[in-house]
């Protein structure tokens, strides 16, 4: 029987592969972030309430069919647990909500099931009044987010769902070693061999930090305050070799990477950084296989028997900020079921785990959203927040909506699996300390329908979802409700996270919003920032402001194709994990190799290296095409008239017409701040002796990963 440290290890490899190929959605050329955990979270809402193929591609994307529901559903509610718990100054929180049209039944089963194992909170709302359900919706985000995240649904976004199921996540927390503002210097950040801009770096000599380093990459990791959190850094050593490394790493390589970081002599100069992004998770999720979910044929059965469900659609935003001081990231995930008979248009089509291998399968769903976006675009999502929209809608799915879901997302995993890791890791998360974490998961309900009491007290018990009747009429007020419900959670990070549009012919809109803000274990010293070169590609090199560390001993690991940073917060379960392609152009190619696995091998390689760092101050904000991300990795069933969510509503016929992801991510001096929600609209239908320091300078396109314990919460790139 294996261990329940070979558990864990195995979900981290899940969850980093999931972020990965997220990651790899996005093109190399833009700067992105986005959080695995806050679209694990979604998704693992959306699969608790799914059956069948539904349920089984959500299982494959997070699990790849390696363990039972039980031990999933177990999993990620111990780390949501672990999220809330944070210490030593880290400020954690993940939050589950299922917001649930009034005029919809839930099964109880499922209420009990999101409500018990992921602390959702599950409401109904008159969605009759979307703009109200829209803004309770950004409100119970935005509070999580600590307003970072708000507005990831709208009045749009309610109207005719049947619920959205959300995913909050927030962080933000100091540095172990804050960097001296002092040292920050204007730069250049080459992009790519033709762009080239000037920026601001946050600097560090002749420090011993937390490195490694192999072929490929450097890898830098700054610890938080709570040494349990840590931003990792993956430096190509190829300058403008970011997609070959997107394409290298998985979640072993990480994992690998990140174990084998050490305490070593270094110098290290990386850009401050405020990234938000906007994900296109629908999008992002189907390219990865879930598209069942999305489709006619989806079975979200467990959430409601009738009307017949299906996710319409899934929204991601994420923000992450770093300077000097730490780091500040939010994230939510929105997974809009609807009812399938108000659908009319054609939608697109695109054994037993361990515990430990949600995280890989994370990863790799991370990683395949991130694959969804242009390697050439700063860009951050949270695979997290996608997850558990997803999550609720899997436990209302059935047949081949569930299977979808099921073996894409959660890899084939057992019900009772995913939904009692995801369960856990709301409540880890609600424990957090030292770093400041929220997650919160919504169904926002049509007033007009009803929810199976099955699958209503699943998501409340299981996810802590919010399970509201809302006036999907009224979309304007319907919408505000949700995006207030967002913005709440990720503080006020993620904002408009629906729209009236959104609500038309919703049954339920599903949402999930994250939000992170930590403070670095040691915090970079603003004095050692400065301007450098960034090259974003052979052709775009700009100047930016870098973070600098000089001499320092970080978790860092390399290999042939990466270096490989890992970053702690003072809460040092939580890391931001840099992956820097060796080849300094080449991140497109290193996203498509890149899994779980591979980032699973980086992060348990990881030792403490004598090493200087270069890292960029970022700030990005990602809205994330989710629902074409979904189609486009497989997960179709329930955005399909076939979908079936018939373990939702009683009435049946419901679909997912949309799903938006917003995600943004802060990184300087002091930490990061994260935040991202996802939105599924369901329709009707990361003493020592002196010697010569490594160098990680990281002024070329990177790839990056804030991790709980190796959990990927945002993965992302910066170009």
């Amino acid at each position: 029987m294996a261990s329940i440290v070979d558990d864990n290890r195995m979900f981290l490899t899940a969850e980093t592969d999931f972020g990965l190929n997220m990651l790899r959605q996005v093109p190399v050329s833009e700067s992105v972030v986005f959080s695995p955990l806050s679209v694990i979270f979604a998704l693992s809402m959306v699969r608790t309430g799914a059956h069948g193929k539904t349920k089984s591609q959500i299982s494959e994307l997070l699990a790849k069919g390696k363990i039972d529901d039980d031990a999933i559903t177990e999993h990620y509610s111990n780390l949501s647990l672990q999220i809330m718990n944070a210490e030593n100054g880290v400020q954690s929180r993940i939050a589950n909500g299922f917001f649930l049209n009034k005029d919809f039944n839930i099964e109880k089963d499922y209420a009990n099931e999101i409500t018990e194992k992921f602390l959702a909170k599950v409401e109904s709302y008159d969605f009759t009044k979307a703009n109200e359900t829209a803004k309770t919706i950004n409100d119970f985000v935005s509070n999580i987010t600590e307003g970072k995240i708000h507005d990831i649904v709208n009045a749009d976004t309610v109207k005719d769902a049947y619920s959205l199921i959300v995913n909050a996540i927030y962080f933000t927390a100091e540095w172990e070693y804050k960097f001296y503002s002092e040292s920050n210097k204007k730069q250049n950040f080459y992009s790519s061999e033709n762009d080239t801009r000037e920026i601001e770096f946050m600097n560090d000599m002749e420090e011993h930090r937390l490195y490694t380093e192999d072929d490929h990459v450097q890898v830098l990791s700054l610890q938080y305050k709570d040494t349990s959190y840590a931003f990792n850094i993956f430096l190509p050593k190829e300058r403008f070799g970011l997609e070959e490394l997107r394409n290298y790493l998985d979640g072993e390589k990480i994992e690998h990477l990140l174990s084998r970081v050490e305490i070593t002599y270094i110098s290290l100069t990386i850009p401050k950084m405020k990234i938000e992004s906007d994900y296109k998770l629908k999008d992002a999720l189907m390219e990865m296989g879930i598209d069942d979910m999305f489709g006619d044929e989806a079975d979200l059965s467990g959430i409601v028997k009738s009307p017949q469900l299906k996710v319409s659609d899934a929204a991601h935003m994420a923000i992450i900020e770093v300077d000097e001081e730490g780091t500040t990231a939010a994230a939510a995930t929105t997974v809009k079921v609807v009812p399938m008979m108000l659908i009319m248009e054609e939608p697109k089509k695109a054994c037993k785990l361990e515990p430990r291998m949600l995280s890989k399968q994370e990863t790799d769903f991370g990683l395949a959203l991130l694959r969804q976006i242009p390697s050439s675009e700063n860009a951050v999502v949270s695979p997290l927040s996608v997850l558990f929209a997803l999550l609720m809608v899997q436990n209302g799915a059935k047949g081949k909506t569930k299977e979808q879901i099921d073996s894409i997302v959660f890899k084939g995993q057992p019900d009772h699996v995913i939904t009692s890791y995801y369960s856990n890791f709301i409540q880890e998360l609600s424990r957090e300390t030292k770093v400041l974490t929220k997650i919160a998961n919504g169904f926002f309900l049509n007033k007009l329908h009803k929810l199976r009491k099955e699958y209503q007290e699943t998501i409340t018990q299981k996810f802590m979802a919010r399970i509201e009747s809302l006036d999907f009429g009224k979309a304007d007020e319907t919408a505000k409700i949700i995006n207030d419900f967002v913005n709440e959670t990720t503080e006020g990070k993620i904002t408009d996270l629906v729209n009236e549009a959104a609500l038309t012919n919703a049954f339920a809109v599903i949402v999930n919003a994250v939000y992170f803000k930590g403070d670095w274990y040691y915090k970079f010293k603003a004095a050692n920032s400065m301007p450098m070169d960034f090259h974003s590609s052979e052709n775009n090199t700009r100047r930016i402001d870098f973070m600098n560390e000089y001499e320092v001993r970080r978790d860092y690991t390399e290999d042939d194709e990466v270096q490989f940073l890992s970053l702690h917060y003072k809460n040092t379960d939580w890391a931001f994990s840099i992956i820097l392609p060796k080849n300094k152009f080449a991140l497109e190619e290193f996203r498509q190799s890149l899994d779980g696995e591979k980032v699973k091998k980086l992060l348990t390689s990881t030792a403490k290296t004598y090493v200087s760092i270069a890292i960029p101050k970022m700030k990005i904000e990602t809205d994330f095409k989710l629902k074409e991300a979904l189609i486009s990795m497989g997960i179709t069933e329930m955005f399909s008239d076939d979908a079936d969510l018939s373990g939702i509503s009683e009435t049946g016929g419901l679909k997912i017409s949309k799903a938006l992801h917003k995600a943004m991510i802060e990184v300087d001096e002091e930490g990061t701040t994260a935040a991202a929600a996802t939105a599924l609209v369901a329709d009707n239908m990361a003493f020592i002796q002196r010697e010569e320091p490594k160098e990680f300078i990281a002024d070329h396109p990177f790839l990056f990963m804030l991790s709980k314990n190796s959990n990927p919460l945002f993965i992302g790139q910066f170009v």
